[in-house]
């Protein structure tokens, strides 16, 4: 029985463990597209730059600081947000550019 027990809490955790997604979104003519995304705790959120030219990815929040520098057309960005909250994504070059992302 104890076997059996430990088999169902390893299965559990693989599970889990793959539930993660990755979430897409794209830089392409000065926007974020989609503007807003919702995800899950431990999803990862992939920005491409689909663009013809530089985009930056910076996010300055309470749970999180990050900046990409510059990143040249084709380059992704993969965040992973630890904690719920609401963040707002920006590109420092494109100041208008910016991105909700609602972690649950």
């Amino acid at each position: 029985m104890r076997t059996l027990q430990m088999a169902i809490v390893v299965s559990v955790a693989a599970v889990s463990a793959t539930a993660a997604e990755v979430r897409q979104v794209s830089q392409r003519g000065k926007e974020f597209r989609p503007e807003a995304i919702e995800m899950t705790t431990g999803d990862t959120l992939r920005i491409m730059n689909d663009d013809t030219f530089l985009h930056h990815v910076y996010v300055k929040h309470p749970n999180m600081n990050f900046d990409s520098g510059g990143r040249r057309p084709g380059e992704p960005v993969d965040l992973r947000f630890a904690k719920p909250g609401t963040y707002e994504v920006e590109c420092e070059i494109h100041p208008k550019m910016k991105l909700t992302v609602e972690v649950k």
